[in-house]
């Protein structure tokens, strides 16, 4: 007689990173949890998240709900086949699901939205 024990371990997901950001402080009204991001002269901010790559002027990120809303000439690129363009996005990092509004287009290889 045998006994067979499998075990998984689930990886962790990955958090949102912050690649750059011009200007990055906390502001006492928002609380903890939340950094403003702002964009400087060289560059937009810039977001990664498992293969999405995220641009904006403007952002803040909850710290702990992994979640980030974007504003102003957003664009958000997944892989070298997506991207998509808003004035406003919301990005989770735990559902991997974006909610954009505001002049939104859509462009993939074979259509644009």
């Amino acid at each position: 007689m045998g006994l067979l024990c499998s075990v998984s371990y689930a990886q962790q997901p990955k958090k949102i990173t912050i690649e750059y950001s011009g200007v990055t402080f906390k502001d006492s009204i928002l609380g903890e949890n939340v950094i403003s991001l702002l964009r400087d002269n060289r560059q937009q901010i810039h977001v990664v998240h498992e293969g999405i790559d995220l641009y904006c002027d403007k952002a803040l990120y909850y710290v702990k709900e992994d979640f980030i809303e974007a504003f102003s000439n957003v664009k958000m690129n997944q892989g070298d086949s997506i991207t998509m363009n808003s004035d406003y996005l919301e990005y989770s990092g735990v559902s991997k699901m974006a909610f954009a509004s505001g002049n939104v287009v859509l462009k993939e290889p074979q259509s644009r939205l």
